[in-house]
């Protein structure tokens, strides 16, 4: 890869991280009564077209090695979780996004090395899965 195409891949990289956490943000800061109807379809969608289009490189799927982006994920997972329980009816909100996101932190578990601890992946991720009830 050119150092100018490994530029761009940055770039494009921070940019959507910038946009994964600007969405959580929203959902946390957004008025109690507004957030359930819309934290499905406007944001929560909206982070995971980010997150999937960060793993693509010329339209194919890539396995993510990017810590950055799996950390970004996990707080907005974490933030978005909390932003919802927090809202007015939460008790009898179905999240749909639930087993999704669900599945996403369990594969960035498993794709810890079992033998190192180091990495702060396993144990954000955990505390996202917590949230996510």
């Amino acid at each position: 890869m050119s150092p100018l195409q490994d530029f761009h891949q940055g770039r494009r990289g921070r940019t959507h991280r910038a946009l994964i956490l600007a969405y959580s943000q929203i959902a946390v800061h957004a008025p109690q009564t507004q957030l359930l109807p819309r934290v499905e379809r406007d944001i929560t969608r909206r982070v995971l077209q980010h997150y999937v289009s960060s793993c693509q490189v010329l339209g194919i799927t890539i396995l993510n090695k990017d810590l950055d982006l799996k950390l970004t994920l996990i707080r907005s997972v974490t933030e978005i979780s909390r932003a919802i329980q927090d809202a007015d009816g939460s008790q009898s909100f179905q999240f749909t996004y639930k087993e999704e996101l669900l599945g996403y932190m369990l594969d960035f578990i498993k794709e810890e090395p079992m033998d190192s601890l180091a990495s702060p992946v396993r144990l954000t991720a955990m505390l996202a899965i917590k949230h996510l009830r």
